[in-house]
């Protein structure tokens, strides 16, 4: 988005003609761009066995992602409840809380390449013995950079059924 403010005129007074040459004017062009969100991609609500760890990735069909079509930097908070979050791996991340491993909640940063690598094969481990309902919480700040106003972000919510396995009864 552009907006052009054009000068012109001759220094005479308001009472003598108005001059329309354009080779007189000057003009001033000021950028604006507005910062797009960024946005997260999260799967439809999951479900695991009891004990059994529940691993997002393309190959399971319940990716994790983040896009953003300006910024090529994020900061990415992920939390869970009842349960913990291990990335698939840390290179190019820099965390200002937890460390990536085993974590009910982490903080990080790095490129859009080097988030969406650690976010596929991110695995949920439920809390031993639970069953019922925990959740995956992924929060998305791009910083800012892609724009002159202030960081944008985006949060999502995935529920994961943690479930008994179905066990043979015992007489």
């Amino acid at each position: 988005n552009d907006l052009a403010i054009i000068i012109s005129g001759t220094g005479h007074r308001a009472s003598q003609a108005y001059d329309t040459d354009p080779t007189r004017a000057a003009q001033l062009v000021v950028n604006y761009t507005v910062n797009a969100a960024p946005v997260n991609t999260v799967p439809a609500p999951q479900v695991t066995a009891l004990d059994t760890p529940l691993v997002f990735s393309t190959g399971n069909g319940n990716a994790i992602g983040v896009a953003d079509s300006d910024d090529a930097n994020v900061s990415v908070t992920l939390s869970a409840t009842n349960g913990l979050l291990t990335l698939s791996g840390l290179t190019g991340l820099s965390f200002s809380a937890g460390d990536g491993g085993a974590d009910a909640s982490m903080t990080f940063a790095g490129t859009l390449a080097n988030v969406n690598a650690a976010l596929n094969g991110l695995q949920f481990a439920p809390t031993a013995a639970f069953q019922g309902i925990a959740t995956v919480q992924i929060g998305t700040t791009d910083l800012g950079a892609g724009g002159t106003s202030t960081p944008k972000s985006d949060t999502d919510t995935i529920t994961v059924e943690v479930g008994d396995v179905n066990n043979a009864p015992v007489n």
